[in-house]
């Protein structure tokens, strides 16, 4: 398939969605399948308790509903499934019955990797791919980068983090300035098949990417999307994806890397 048509908001959905379900399910603790999708569950990781990718080829009935409400609460999590704006109303009246609702709508943008930018980088910036020996320390950076600062950081979400990190597919990347950490960020590369039967295509998804405070508004979260992206295409990536709230730092430095917005993801909780 050519790349340009991966970037279509069609395939884009499919391989992202598709995407985000593998690679999680590799990391959570409980995965199991619903149609085209996973419900994932991983005690005390927000972030991992949420059904993904389930209406990608038929929409869902009354009966998968109340089996995501069932799954979830049986845990003690809240319900939490998303779907996209190419799902379809059956789903959407099917869980606004079971009494989901909107909660969060998050941005998907896309860059084929026929060209790629490369910005000028803050002085003395040096980004250095992280060995899977130290990926609890980046771990660590991550999830402090999510947090206020000074937060205690929770055991169980760098756990999972560095789960993540750990997977075949990912790669995780420091960013320093002399010795002192800048940032960090994450990607990973999955070979996924469009459609059944096709060939997978190597998608690349950039995720993660945190900025301490005193680095800010310098280029480095510009500057580590970029070197993800140069490395996605090492990896032979035909295309990349990166994920964002709207109108935070994470939209604007991808469009101005030339990202395009492919779909919406719209979070349902009950």
């Amino acid at each position: 398939m050519h790349t340009m048509h991966l970037s279509t908001p069609h395939h884009c959905r499919h391989l992202n969605e598709l995407r985000q379900a593998t690679s999680l399910a590799d990391a959570a603790s409980h995965a199991p399948t619903l149609k085209t999708g996973r419900m994932l569950y991983s005690e005390g990781v927000a972030w991992m308790c949420k059904a993904v990718a389930c209406d990608l080829d038929d929409p869902l009935s009354a009966d998968d509903a109340a089996l995501v409400l069932d799954f979830y609460r049986s845990r003690g999590a809240t319900p939490c499934i998303e779907l996209t704006d190419h799902s379809s109303e059956e789903s959407l009246a099917h869980l606004a019955e079971a009494g989901f609702s909107l909660r969060k709508i998050e941005h998907v943008f896309s860059h084929t990797l026929d060209t790629l930018p490369r910005p000028a980088a803050p002085a003395g910036l040096t980004l250095q791919r992280v060995e899977s020996g130290a990926v609890r320390e980046l771990a660590a950076v991550m999830v402090a980068g999510f947090l206020p600062e000074g937060a205690p950081l929770p055991a169980p979400m760098v756990a999972a983090v560095a789960r993540t990190l750990r997977h075949p597919d990912a790669q995780g990347f420091l960013a320093t300035v002399g010795d002192v950490v800048a940032g960090a960020c994450g990607m990973e590369v999955a070979r996924i098949p469009p459609q059944t039967g096709a060939a997978p295509v190597p998608v690349a998804a950039l995720w993660g990417a945190v900025v301490r405070p005193a680095f800010r508004r310098r280029g480095v979260q510009q500057a580590m999307m970029a070197h993800r992206l140069r490395e996605a295409a090492r990896a032979g990536a035909a295309l990349a994806v990166i994920e964002s709230t709207p109108g935070i730092p994470t939209a604007r430095n991808a469009a101005r890397l030339g990202f395009s917005l492919s779909y919406l993801r719209l979070v349902l909780k009950a």
